[in-house]
């Protein structure tokens, strides 16, 4: 509750190993689950006392976030083989569309971020190896592809890039906060304008 209390806790039965990774309510008071499990992408419905209305797998690969989207159905970020992909679903876990935002450039995506943005596009950030990149794809409503474009970093190992998060911006340009270890230990921030463009990156204080 709003003073920190628990008002209710759950533990659901582990088949398949699941994990799980992302939640939000829908506009009736339910809670949408996304993760996986040895089946695939895994979605759970739930009611606001936490009781299961529906669990599914819904196709191959791992599901890492759900947001709502514009139409107040959801976005399912995940990969597909070893492809982003993104999958619009509404609150009965239907599919309405997919997506493959595959980033293209020979490595295995790793998709960690997904925007709804006011345009009504869709805006994925994540990582890929071979070399070292992060790539940030702009779909449609309807999975089309807009843009693609890399942020290059000093980083030539894949497993110590971390960008961590997209957020739009109100005249629709986006910020992506990044942080490197190897070789050389840095944070950042890059604006990109409304078409992939960037316009500047920023130097953050980093401590260990």
């Amino acid at each position: 509750d709003q003073q920190g209390n628990t008002i209710w806790q759950k533990v659901y039965a582990n088949d398949n190993h699941a994990i799980i990774a992302s939640a939000i309510e829908t506009v009736n008071g339910d809670i949408l689950v996304c993760g996986s499990d040895d089946a695939g992408k895994l979605l759970m419905k739930l009611d606001a006392n936490g009781n299961v209305l529906f669990r599914k797998t819904i196709q191959q690969g791992r599901a890492y976030k759900i947001i709502r989207s514009r139409d107040d159905n959801f976005y399912l970020l995940g990969t597909h083989h070893a492809s982003a992909m993104v999958l619009k679903i509404n609150a009965d876990g239907d599919s309405l569309w997919q997506g493959n935002t595959d980033f293209n450039t020979g490595g295995d995506d790793n998709p960690i971020d997904i925007v709804a943005c006011s345009s009504g596009d869709v805006l994925v950030m994540g990582t890929v190896s071979n070399p070292s990149q992060v790539v940030l794809a702009k779909t449609n409503d309807y999975g089309g592809p807009q843009f693609q474009t890399t942020v290059s970093t000093s980083n030539e190992i894949y497993d110590n890039t971390y960008p961590s998060q997209s957020v739009e911006l109100a005249e629709g340009a986006f910020i992506t906060c990044i942080t490197t270890q190897t070789p050389i230990a840095q944070s950042f921030i890059v604006k990109h304008n409304i078409l992939g463009q960037e316009a500047w990156r920023k130097d953050l204080p980093y401590n260990y």
